[in-house]
């Protein structure tokens, strides 16, 4: 999983939550 910037973040926390825990803990 890549995440480019916060606004791909809140795309991804929609499908998976996983991406918001690997930007606090990556």
């Amino acid at each position: 999983m890549k995440i480019r910037g916060v606004k791909e973040v809140m795309i991804d926390m929609a499908q998976n939550q996983v991406t918001i825990k690997g930007i606090v803990e990556p």
